[in-house]
């Protein structure tokens, strides 16, 4: 059969660039973008709309009329990418091949809302982009294709992302060519699943200064930069995003983890963990953005003073 009449169904701006493949193939016919609208939702629409292309909301308020519309374009193929809302079923069943949802893990592993995030956190050197049948459950359904992508040491979620972009057109291409043949080959997830990918909050971003390794630091700033913070810093009344550090070979000297044992120009902020030390490279907070030793500078940080894991009560963040 010839699949000529797509949906997308996102609620994300990184759902842009498959909208706009789509769009240049003439191939996409609305873009459903559920839940309650926030900045990003209005933005998309308005991108969209500019581009002539219909868009769908999918609230409690309208979903009804959203179904009749989508039933009235009766489309061939459902494509969904970076949605974070879990939809009533009934959506599914009116794309004649069904809905297949494009998840940026190689499932059955980081099943979740952030897999980048917790893929990079955890250390992670290859990852993959999956398009799997959408069934009842998150990320369970069975899988129609997946193209590996490389992490590379100093990748951000961005970097990432942006590899997966460019293998996006060819994942496409070969779920389309197999929903032209007629028969999606479904390859059934196993139920063994060692990593989750849960949402992320606030307590995710802060530093476990009293465990953590100089490598799991750098990944989880690495992990949340730039679009999270980085990680969060916290000293005093000082409240900062950390976006970049490095392994440091000085000496802890022995000092409690989250102290700070050098400032200088040519060594920057340097900050004892468990074993070893932790260079902090560049921070920002609502005054800029700079390099470690800079901010300490400003802040008049100096060796003794000790970074906490959370902020202290009554704090006010510059």
């Amino acid at each position: 059969m010839n699949i000529s009449n797509i949906i997308v169904i996102t609620t994300g701006m990184e759902s842009i660039n498959l909208i706009s493949l789509l769009h240049s193939k003439q191939l996409v016919k609305g873009v459903v973008i559920p839940g309650a609208w926030g900045h990003i939702q209005h933005h998309l629409n308005e991108q969209l709309r500019a581009a002539g292309i219909p868009c769908f909301p999918y609230g409690k308020d309208n979903i009804n009329q959203t179904l009749q519309s989508l039933q009235d374009i009766s489309p061939d193929l459902g494509l969904m990418f970076f949605c974070s809302e879990k939809l009533d079923s009934d959506i599914y069943r009116i794309p004649g091949q069904g809905v297949i949802n494009i998840h940026a893990s190689p499932l059955p592993e980081y099943r979740g809302a952030q897999p980048i995030y917790w893929q990079i956190r955890n250390g992670e050197t290859r990852t993959a982009l999956t398009a799997h049948i959408v069934d009842s459950s998150l990320d369970t359904g069975p899988v129609v294709a997946q193209k590996l992508v490389e992490i590379d040491p100093y990748d951000t979620h961005h970097c990432v992302l942006g590899r997966m972009s460019e293998i996006l057109p060819s994942l496409i291409d070969e779920i389309i060519d197999k929903a032209a043949d007629g028969f999606i080959d479904r390859r059934p997830q196993t139920d063994q699943c060692s990593n989750l990918a849960p949402r992320i909050n606030q307590d995710d971003l802060h530093i476990d200064w009293s465990n953590i390794t100089s490598e799991a630091l750098c990944n989880q700033v690495r992990a949340g930069s730039p679009h999270l913070g980085g990680a969060h810093l916290f000293l005093g009344q000082s409240v900062a995003q950390l976006l970049q550090a490095s392994a440091s070979d000085i000496s802890n000297f022995d000092t409690p983890p989250g102290t700070i044992v050098r400032v200088s120009p040519g060594e920057g902020l340097i900050v004892a963990l468990k074993e070893g030390c932790i260079r902090l490279d560049i921070v920002a907070n609502s005054e800029g953005v700079f390099d470690g030793y800079r901010y300490a500078c400003l802040y008049d940080f100096k060796a003794g003073m000790q970074f906490h894991k959370s902020p202290l009560l009554n704090q006010q963040g510059h």
